[in-house]
């Protein structure tokens, strides 16, 4: 995993969970524009563990990586 380095200039923690939470979006399929999408339980939870990520890394456990194979499928 690449350490994460402050916060880059101008940007708020906040901002940078912010964009945080899109790329978590993205990623899960959630479409955080339109409506109905994702529900206000997920967006808070999201942005809540985002905003722990951004303010100290280490907090969260680590992710058990993919198989090579499970991964190029």
């Amino acid at each position: 995993m690449a350490e994460i380095k402050d916060n880059p200039p101008n940007q708020s923690r906040e901002e940078v969970a912010f964009k945080l939470l899109y790329l978590v979006a993205w990623g899960e399929n959630i479409d955080l524009e339109a409506w109905g999408k994702a529900d206000r339980d997920w967006i808070l939870g999201t942005y809540a563990e985002c905003l722990r990520t951004v303010e100290d890394p280490n907090s969260r456990p680590p992710v058990p990586k993919r198989p090579v194979a499970a991964a190029q499928k």
